[in-house]
């Protein structure tokens, strides 16, 4: 390819979008080339930002109506129009399923979001991030560092939800967790929070020990008794995002309260539990594979990670390397970039 082609075809926009079960994300950006590694051909210039997009917890209509806020609103933060766009890589929670991608790949070309339209769920471009994001901080550093092998890994989102994926040396991949609030869910935000106010439900009553999870629950919640759990608790639709948000509460209190240091441990367990099946049903060794965090819990919590991290130690499936990442949505954005033709 000549340089005067070259010239030609680039820069081409791409749109990437991160969705989940509290909010959506779209970065539009111009890729400068694919010759090469990404790090510095790729610029963001323009964001946007809305609701919930998880079609399956926020329901078809919302989910879609949150992600054109979102994608106006970075194609006018760009100054661009949507006939511009090479490639749109659309990553969203509650897409696992081949009728709810067909759905929501039908809403892509009504609107001719892009030239080409990719819509994978919010889990599979994670390693991508992890990768992205490692060679980032590494290009950026001083020191002579090697880069993690994310052809053998293991991705652990904890948030409002919980989920573990994995890829060995052979493409295997396996998944554990992922089943909802009602069905799974350990160890996630809703879960931990869920668990908490049922702790304080106990102490009110005496049935359960004290904990300072009471007094800490209903001054985060703006309530003055826990009687008003019940309304809290019962209405419709269910208020798992709030739910899950008194997660950093439990957290915070476990430091200095048993109760919720107790459910804490528990959630900590599964987590690990998630990531030690997916160990075993790959075949990795430990210390021998990558594994990448995401989530609320934990990006924001250095305390669970750390907890995390002497649990794994303890049952003998440690990784090598680990990597929080910041930005989930540089997983749809690398994977929009390495789709221009």
């Amino acid at each position: 390819m000549t340089g005067t082609n070259t010239s030609q075809r680039f820069p081409k926009w791409v749109l990437a979008v991160d969705g989940g079960g509290t909010k959506t994300i779209a970065w539009i950006a111009r890729v400068l080339s694919t010759d090469g590694p990404l790090i510095g051909r790729i610029e963001v210039v323009g964001r946007g930002y809305s609701g919930p997009s998880n079609p399956r917890s926020a329901g078809f209509f919302p989910a879609t109506s949150n992600l054109g806020v979102a994608i106006v609103a970075a194609v006018e933060d760009a100054s661009t129009e949507l006939d511009s766009l090479s490639v749109a890589c659309l990553s969203l929670a509650g897409v696992g399923r081949a009728a709810e991608k067909s759905e929501l790949m039908e809403w892509a070309e009504r609107l001719q979001l892009a030239k080409k339209i990719i819509i994978v769920d919010d889990v599979e471009p994670l390693v991508l991030a992890a990768e992205y994001e490692q060679e980032l901080a590494l290009a950026l550093s001083a020191e002579n560092q090697v880069p993690s092998d994310w052809g053998k890994s293991i991705t652990l989102v904890v948030g409002t939800g919980s989920i573990a994926c994995g890829v060995n040396a052979n493409n295997e991949s396996i998944r554990a967790g992922g089943w909802g609030y009602l069905l799974g869910d350990e160890g996630s935000g809703f879960a931990i929070g869920l668990a908490g106010l049922q702790a304080v439900c106990r102490a009110h009553d005496q049935t359960g020990p004290e904990t300072e999870l009471e007094s800490a629950m209903l001054a985060q919640l703006g309530f003055a008794s826990a009687t008003q759990l019940v309304a809290f608790g019962y209405q419709l639709p269910l208020p798992r995002v709030e739910i899950a948000k008194l997660a950093e509460v439990v957290i915070e209190v476990s430091e200095r309260d048993s109760v919720a240091a107790q459910i804490m441990n528990s959630a900590v367990d599964s987590m690990a539990t998630l990531i030690g099946v997916v160990v075993k049903r790959l075949r990795l060794e430990p210390h021998a594979f990558s594994l990448a965090l995401s989530g609320g819990i934990m990006c924001h919590q250095s305390s669970v990670v750390n907890s995390l991290l002497v649990e794994l130690t303890q049952r003998q499936c440690a990784p090598g390397r680990i990597h929080v990442i910041r930005q989930p949505i540089n997983g749809p954005l690398v994977l929009a970039a390495r789709n221009l033709d």
